[in-house]
């Protein structure tokens, strides 16, 4: 299981039986130097494999998302789009573990 779900806790509300799920809450990213700017090609155009590709994790579609401000429920990014990969991505993780941490 990804580390990003670690951070979601689950409680069984005593009244009715259902559980209730917290959200994880992402950090932003800000653009760096260092980040990789890419353009999407056709076939390699989902965040997953993108993430594959450049942390070797799919579960790090996320990073690729919020840095981009990405929205909607698609985990497909328009092909021709310029999409920033951000390399400090211990950073990132560590910055996502403290604003969950704290709550």
């Amino acid at each position: 299981m990804a580390k990003r779900y670690s951070f979601i806790s689950k409680k069984i509300d005593t009244e009715t039986g259902n559980r209730i799920y917290t959200s994880v809450l992402y950090p932003a990213i800000q653009a760096r130097n260092s980040d990789i700017v890419v353009i999407v090609k056709d076939g390699s155009n989902r965040l997953d494999s993108i993430a594959w590709k450049y942390y070797k994790s799919p579960t790090l579609w996320w990073v690729i998302s919020q840095a981009n401000n990405l929205t909607g429920d698609t985990m497909y990014v328009k092909v021709g789009s310029k999409i920033r990969i951000p390399t400090h991505i211990e950073d990132i993780i560590r910055d996502m573990d403290e604003l969950n941490n704290k709550r």
